[in-house]
């Protein structure tokens, strides 16, 4: 069956999906791996901390009503949180339509003044005009494309002049791709180590070992994707560094 799909990573992605509830052992195992870092009430099982949204917030320095793009948003929470707080007009794409259909209804928990739009796409198939967007953001997402200078200069294609593209992305501490990234077009501003990431991601993947029969017998299916993560993720860690990254057009 994980033929039809584009690779492996895609397929355990579209499983996952297929849960459509909270996952009450998930929250537990990232709450116990983040502590008092993690971003509650957003539902969101990626690497992103409290520490990590107040720097996004931040970084990104948005007017109310702003346009706020985020690529691979999944079931949207951290977006929805920034465009809360910040008054923002909130468009996230995904390439899983299911990961979209839980997000329509999760923007629900939140109270927002312009409603949100999720529309399927992603890096290279952005369904939005040209500078249409005052910012971009996507969390944990590009390591999921091959050509990253490709995939920037799309970003670019959606970005107002002026716009700021920021992102988190797990770098080789062997390659500084800066000078490559550039390439796509867009101008480097800036990059931070995001705190303790190795160590939150080793507590997770502990977490999922410990409690990998009951996430199983929760999810059914949608849990291999977690299975697989925490079996094949590890021995990458001493290898890269997770950084914030912020671009400009």
């Amino acid at each position: 069956m994980a033929e039809q799909y584009q690779d492996l990573n895609h397929y355990y992605y579209h499983l996952y999906y297929q849960f459509p509830r909270r996952s009450q052992w998930m929250e537990k195992i990232w709450a116990d791996a983040f502590g008092e870092d993690y971003p509650a009430g957003l539902e969101h099982y990626g690497y992103l901390t409290r520490q990590d949204l107040a720097s996004l917030s931040a970084l990104l320095d948005l007017q109310p009503g702003s346009s706020l793009l985020d690529i691979g948003c999944g079931k949207g929470g951290p977006g929805l949180r920034l465009a809360e707080t910040g008054n923002l007009q909130l468009t996230g794409v995904d390439i899983i339509p299911a990961a979209l259909d839980q997000a329509r209804e999760f923007q629900q928990a939140f109270q927002l003044k312009y409603p949100a739009t999720f529309a399927e796409g992603g890096f290279l198939t952005l369904p939005l005009p040209d500078e249409s967007m005052d910012a971009v953001l996507s969390i944990d997402s590009l390591w999921t494309v091959p050509n990253k200078i490709e995939g920037l200069a799309a970003v670019k294609r959606v970005m107002k002049p002026g716009a700021r593209f920021i992102f988190t992305h797990w770098d080789l501490l062997a390659v500084d791709p800066v000078e490559l990234l550039e390439q796509s077009g867009l101008k480097f501003i800036s990059r931070q180590d995001t705190p303790n990431w190795k160590t939150y991601q080793e507590k997770v993947y502990a977490g999922i070992h410990q409690y990998q029969e009951e996430l199983v017998a929760e999810m059914g299916e949608a849990a291999n994707m977690l299975l697989y993560e925490a079996q094949a993720s590890p021995p990458y860690l001493d290898l890269s560094v997770r950084r914030i990254y912020v671009f400009e057009k």
